[in-house]
């Protein structure tokens, strides 16, 4: 039993004491730990060696992407700036349709017509080259409405007949100020003669130069005054007066040296037609006052007056009755049956005849009356050509234009009122205004195009796919890099200078000196730009920087490098833990090592 305890001791010494490790255990896991230290230094350099070109290929990726997204980013901003453009533009226009349609509103009530068939109208009525604005062009339009029974807006009518009318009204409204019943009338005697209005204005011109030179008034009064007195006519009375070119206009002037028209004239013509009322008071006159009423040759005055009634000779009954006025004024002042008896023969009030006879002392007291004996030789000669020449189109154009009774401030007030209307109105519709709207609107659709291809780009899940596609886009919007020189923004028309790529970073050189900001670049997020002066003097160091073996983006990278070297840290600390070093990794699903 001694034996066996004393052996039993003995290899109980030999077991290792608890809590002590052996030699032999020491040295082998000693062993085991420099293995496994040499595993870890091993598999670091593995990772290393295999992931570093991974993140550096996949932080170039990005560093593309951004710049082209950045590039996109302005692609898009600019096509939102032809957003803006086409929606003023498209706006602008809608206001201009809108408001010329609500000018419109007018010839819809006076003609009764359509929306449609309104603006149609008014757009001829703005192609006539009048400089008065759209308000009075289609207040003078209806006017014409109404003096041709509507007529006026056939598009199947003589043209420049309507160009002519309309003409015609704009002169005798908007420059002679007639009111628009007298413009009408004025049309309609002219008419009557065979004449277009226009034409009845250039008699009346030529007729009120040599008055004008006669008289030394100014011809546009002249004209006027002989546009006015016409218009106020009956048509009849023109008709029979008018029937010689000059004579009514004459006959007019010479009737307002007695304060009359040329219609009173023509009634005191007609009253003595009835012979034998007429002759039965001229007896009676003459009885009262033993006086004959006698033309200068001895013959009965009446009996002429007559006569030129008959023979629509307005210029003779005014010189007639001038001359009965300067005869027989004692007897109308001094002598009141014989005023009663004078007004029954002449059909003019007794009150009216006595303002006659006043106003021919005031003219002749002036010297008028005498002005205008003396130039009837020559309204004679005028009268001759009229009667066998007419008018030409020029000299009714020149008269037309050098007679105008507005102010210079009306005449500049039309003019800008029609060349705004123009600009904004009908102009923006069928000029300049409406190729500016197509090509905001093609210049739209092109960018909706864009916007559509660049969305199918982003749902690929292949990341180069997406940055060729956005940099073929980018360049489609005109603000892609290295843009040539020269070339214009199709949405702001700036011209673009050349921009100097410089995604890698490296020394930069160009025109300019180190501070005057000449040379155009892009830069990208984190990247540190370096000023020249600080640039040459640690040129060498820069570089090394630049060009250092960093596993990133040269240069700089636009993403943080904190994710990059966290995800370093957790494969580092695994590996070091005993962790699973042979799974995969978090880096886009790549596989073991």
């Amino acid at each position: 039993m001694k034996t066996l305890s004393n052996i039993l001791i003995h290899q109980l010494k030999q077991q290792p004491r608890i809590g002590r490790i052996s030699d032999n255990e020491k040295k082998r896991q000693n062993k085991i730990a420099k293995q496994l230290a040499k595993d870890r230094q091993e598999a670091i350099k593995a990772l290393d060696t295999k992931l570093a070109p991974a993140l550096e290929k996949y932080t170039k990726n990005l560093t593309a992407a951004s710049n082209e997204t950045s590039k996109l980013s302005a692609g898009v901003g600019q096509a939102r700036q032809g957003f803006d453009t086409f929606s003023k533009s498209a706006q602008t226009a809608a206001d201009s349709i809108s408001a010329i349609f609500d000018a419109n509103k007018d010839l819809n009530e006076s003609f009764g017509m359509s929306s449609a068939g309104a603006y149609n109208f008014s757009k001829s009525l703005r192609d006539i080259d009048v400089s008065i604005g759209d308000k009075k062009l289609l207040k003078y339009a209806a006017s014409l409405g109404k003096l041709t029974g509507g007529y006026i807006t056939s598009t199947k009518a003589d043209k420049n007949f309507k160009i002519e009318l309309v003409k015609t009204q704009t002169f005798l409204q908007n420059n002679l100020k007639l009111s628009d019943e007298q413009a009408q009338k004025f049309e309609l005697n002219a008419a009557s003669l065979g004449r277009t209005g226009a034409e009845s204005i250039g008699i009346i011109g030529k007729v009120a130069a040599t008055f004008s030179d006669a008289l030394g008034m100014d011809q546009t009064q002249v004209i006027t005054q002989i546009s006015k007195d016409i218009a106020d006519m009956g048509a009849d009375t023109v008709a029979q007066f008018g029937r010689i070119p000059g004579q009514l206009e004459q006959a007019t002037m010479k009737a307002r040296l007695l304060g009359v028209t040329m219609g009173d004239l023509s009634k005191t013509g007609e009253t003595m037609l009835n012979i034998e009322s007429s002759v039965g008071a001229e007896m009676e006159y003459q009885l009262l006052t033993g006086k004959r009423i006698l033309t200068q040759d001895g013959k009965s005055l009446t009996n002429a007056f007559r006569t030129a009634q008959l023979q629509g000779n307005g210029v003779k009954q005014a010189e007639l009755m001038q001359q009965y006025l300067e005869d027989h004024g004692d007897e109308l002042d001094n002598n009141f049956l014989a005023r009663k008896k004078a007004s029954e023969i002449f059909g003019i009030d007794a009150a009216k005849l006595m303002e006659m006879k006043g106003t021919l002392q005031l003219t002749k007291r002036l010297g008028v009356t005498k002005l205008v004996q003396d130039a009837q030789g020559d309204l004679d000669v005028l009268q001759a050509q009229l009667k066998a020449e007419g008018v030409s189109k020029d000299e009714i154009a020149k008269i037309i234009k050098s007679s105008d009774t507005r102010t210079p401030a009306a005449i500049a007030a039309d003019k800008l009122t029609s060349l705004d209307k123009k600009i904004t109105g009908d102009g923006q519709i069928d000029g300049g205004g409406a190729k500016a709207v197509r090509e905001a609107n093609a210049e739209i659709n092109r960018t909706m195009l864009f916007a559509v291809d660049i969305q199918k780009a982003l749902s690929s899940p292949e990341l180069l796919e997406t940055l060729g596609s956005i940099k073929l886009f980018a360049d489609q919007l005109g603000v892609a890099k290295g843009t040539a020189a020269g070339t214009k923004d199709a949405f702001t028309g700036e011209t673009f200078k050349k921009v100097v790529p410089a995604a890698s970073g490296g020394y930069i050189s160009g025109p300019g000196t180190g501070t005057s900001d000449s040379i155009p670049a892009r830069l990208s997020d984190g990247e540190y730009v370096i000023n020249a002066a600080s640039t040459s003097r640690n040129r060498g160091l820069l570089d090394k920087i630049n060009n250092a073996p960093v596993k990133m983006a040269a240069g700089g990278a636009v993403t943080s490098m904190a994710e990059t070297n966290s995800l370093l840290r957790m494969i580092a600390s695994n590996t070091a833990g005993g962790g699973n070093v042979m799974g995969e990794t978090a880096m886009n699903g790549r596989k073991r090592i």
